[in-house]
């Protein structure tokens, strides 16, 4: 996701048309998950043999997928019970689900069928999905009837439903909820219409908690649906963007039916729709492991510019499908969808994005079908494993493809990181949506926290444990967290990286550094100096500095990394030349703030003569301006107060006649060198 924080004040309507029913019209919907395709059939065998009505809604024989799915380790692993303790379905596997949906933009409203087939965890008298109250039910079938009205049972923020019989575990079984409603827009605009130059748009973002507003779903990170089939009802004239492939039929009354599928897995913030009157554009991109469709669903008023200014995407795709891994939805395709909100968010397969202007938006948002739709965070706190990886890679575009900015990229993240003291990576608040998707930590701190973390274990070893990460058989097409990074990058490095991620991920602040040296003829002495900006979560951060040293010719120019245990560490090397600069990190490699680099360089100081010293009233200076540029000056008597600051040009005078008798100190800058010498005065 890449937003503006802004408020959508619509006010919203309600149109009660009934949806389609049944069972009738899928094929081909599951995503085999390992080890449950066996037991699963003979479930559905002995559900078959039970004598059920023509009418009952049985789940279909499972089948083997082109996508190698997760296991059923998927929904047993880690669910974290702070976030997921007031969500529906815990109880049960999500397997897919069968959508019809009517969607007219000029009203604000939806009106449909959700058909969810499950697995259940343990026997099951009722069934609950996240739906909030304020949305209405019409009808829940199972097995061809209706659910009695005490059977159906409505709280805040859930759906559940009691079944005339319970399900024993491990029997794969569905139900219909027939609904209708106006639906809230909460977060960042679940479900809102809008519109552009007077054509009106319904479109969604579900990303956190929205799901649940406009649709009975399971809103789960750790549960994700293998396989979707959605069917949406949509005006003459509009079109309805979705995830995964399209095909879509013209209706006697004219409407259009958009039947878009997916056989992917997918969460349910990532499923998602918008209508209005689209132009599709839609062209081949050749990548890595086959030629993948590029579908955009854009205004009709800024085709020319979307259609040209799309063209961005290529380069950043070609790179993620080479340096990651290839693109991982190759069988479906990519796209984009033009709506109303002041960013973008990358719907799985089609993300919906507020203009083509921006390629670091493309860019980011493209990054996200690796990190957050491919491998989704297990949890709201590790966010940063999909923010942070996408603006990282979107960094890497200027590292790899472009280079007309990665410079400028890293100082303006880094500049935004120092901008507050605090802050961590990990996000402990997960019910305060602007935290989650703050921009300055989970974002810029975590993508230039995944620099960091190149910059300590290398390149090489940076990109394997990176492509590891993402084909992890446990991870992939599913969820992880921070420690499953963290346990790539180990596993590959041969690190321990526990202080690591302890410093930068799960505490608070970053560096603030200065620097002292002195060089007598190659010997160099260096004092690195560092406070915390939040001593009470880090007092010192361990970290490679990059200090870099510049003499008189263009080729004495040396960068040393300096790794300090403790604040005023003196380090001792050698350097073949005088240094006439030394500045920490110049190149915006690390987070930190920076504070003066002062030095006495002996050999850069030959040059320089002094006086008279004593003298009576004035002294000569006598320098090598080339060697010394912008010289200042500052005259301290003994007691430390500044008496006189002046700036000494070559082969003049500078007149002392006013002052007392007595001993001075005076200190000489030029850049980032610094001299200081004491002066008599008679």
């Amino acid at each position: 996701m890449t937003h503006n924080f802004y408020a959508f004040l619509c006010r919203l309507r309600v149109s009660a048309t009934q949806a389609p029913q049944g069972n009738a019209g899928f094929e081909n919907y599951f995503i085999a998950k390992p080890g449950f395709i066996a037991a699963c059939l003979l479930a559905l065998t002995a559900v078959l043999a039970g004598g059920k009505s023509a009418n009952a809604q049985t789940a279909p024989a499972f089948f083997s997928s082109d996508v190698a799915c997760h296991s059923r380790a998927r929904f047993n692993n880690s669910v974290n019970a702070l976030e997921e303790a007031r969500a529906a379905g815990l109880d049960y596997n999500i397997l897919y689900a069968k959508i019809h949906w009517s969607i007219d933009p000029s009203v604000s409203a939806i009106s449909g069928s959700v058909t969810s087939f499950i697995l259940p965890r343990t026997s099951l008298d009722t069934i609950s999905f996240d739906f909030v109250r304020g949305m209405l039910v019409d009808s829940v079938v199972y097995h061809g009837a209706n659910i009695p009205a005490a059977g159906i049972i409505r709280e805040d923020l859930k759906l559940k439903i009691a079944l005339p019989a319970a399900i024993a575990a491990n029997v794969p079984d569905s139900v219909t909820v027939v609904y209708h409603g106006n639906p809230t827009s909460g977060g960042f605009g679940s479900f809102t219409q809008s519109s552009h130059t007077g054509e009106p748009i319904i479109w969604t973002l579900s990303e956190p908690y929205g799901a649940r507003e406009w649709w009975p779903c399971k809103q789960s990170l750790t549960d994700k649906y293998d396989s979707l089939d959605v069917w949406t009802t949509v005006p003459a004239g509009k079109k309805a963007a979705g995830n995964g492939t399209v095909t879509i039929d013209i209706l006697p009354d004219g409407h259009e039916r958009c039947h878009w599928k997916t056989r992917y897995p997918l969460t349910a913030y990532l499923i998602a729709t918008a209508v209005t009157n689209y132009t599709d554009y839609t062209y081949d991109l050749p990548l890595s492991t086959g030629v993948l469709p590029i579908k955009n669903y854009v205004y009709p008023e800024t085709a020319a510019d979307a259609i040209a200014q799309v063209q961005s995407l290529n380069d950043c795709m070609r790179l993620y499908d080479t340096l990651l891994c290839p693109y991982p939805y190759m069988k479906e395709k990519y796209g984009h969808a033009q709506f109303g909100w002041g960013g973008g968010e990358e719907h799985q397969t089609m993300t919906f994005i507020v203009t083509f202007a921006s390629r670091d938006l493309i860019a980011h948002e493209l990054g996200h079908q690796w990190f957050g739709d491919k491998v989704t965070c297990r949890t709201w706190g590790d966010i940063w494993l999909n923010e942070g990886f996408a603006t990282y890679v979107t960094g890497l575009t200027y590292n790899k493809v472009f280079t007309d900015g990665w410079l400028n990229w890293k100082r303006e993240t880094v500049t935004n990181i120092v901008s507050a003291p605090g802050g961590s990576v990990y996000v402990y608040d997960t019910a305060n949506e602007n935290l989650i998707f703050d921009g300055r930590t989970t974002y810029d701190k975590g993508g230039m926290v995944l620099h960091l973390l190149r910059r300590k274990v290398g390149d090489a070893n940076f990109f394997t444990a990176v492509r590891n990460y993402l084909n992890d058989p446990l991870l992939a097409y599913n969820h992880a967290s921070t420690a499953d990074l963290k346990r790539h990058m180990e596993a590959v490095s041969g690190m321990s990286l526990t202080q690591f991620f302890n410093e930068w991920i799960y505490k608070q602040g970053y560096p603030k550094l200065s620097g002292r040296y002195t060089q007598n003829g190659n010997n160099v002495a260096f004092t690195l100096n560092q406070t915390s900006s939040m001593r009470a979560s880090v007092p010192f951060f361990h970290i490679g500095v990059p200090v870099k040293f510049k003499g008189a010719s263009a080729s004495q120019d040396t960068s040393i990394v300096l790794e300090a245990d403790s604040t005023g560490q003196v380090f001792n090397f050698t350097l073949p030349f005088a240094i006439r600069t030394a500045s920490i990190d110049p190149e915006f490699e690390i987070i930190r703030s920076v504070n003066v680099v002062t030095g006495i360089s002996h050999a850069a100081m030959q040059g320089l003569e002094v006086g008279p010293n004593p003298t009576n009233d004035k002294l000569l200076f006598s320098y090598e301006p080339e060697a010394m540029p912008n010289l200042q000056a500052e005259l301290y008597n003994m007691a430390g107060s500044l008496v006189k600051t002046f700036a000494p040009q070559n082969a003049a005078y500078v007149d002392l006649s006013a002052l007392p008798a007595g001993m001075y100190r005076l200190c000489l800058r030029s850049g980032e060198i610094a001299h200081n010498m004491k002066i008599v005065k008679q």
